[in-house]
């Protein structure tokens, strides 16, 4: 018997792995489904402490004018802009 029980209990922990990663698989296919790569979006809030959404709005426009008139901006543009714009304005206050 013991041996019968060592030989099954590989077999149980296999197919219950499979069926996890079955699970996890549906869920990570659900959420690439979610959303387009370069698909038009409202401006997001800014992840950065002390940076308005207008500072982020200005900034972009100023950056993007050309693609303006043709399409919206992108999740991706909004990020751009807002890095930027952080990365602009700690250049300004570094010490020379």
């Amino acid at each position: 018997m013991p041996g019968k029980l060592w030989f099954q209990a590989p077999i149980a922990l296999a197919s219950q792995a499979k069926r996890i990663s079955l699970k996890m698989m549906k869920g990570a296919a659900m959420k690439k489904k979610a959303g387009k790569k370069g698909e038009p979006v409202e401006q997001p809030n800014p992840v950065t402490p002390g940076v308005t959404k207008a500072l982020v709005r200005q900034h972009a426009y100023e950056m993007f004018r050309d693609k303006l008139p043709d399409r919206p901006l992108t999740l991706e543009d909004w990020v751009l802009a807002e890095k930027d714009l952080v990365s602009s304005m700690e250049a300004e206050n570094a010490p020379k």
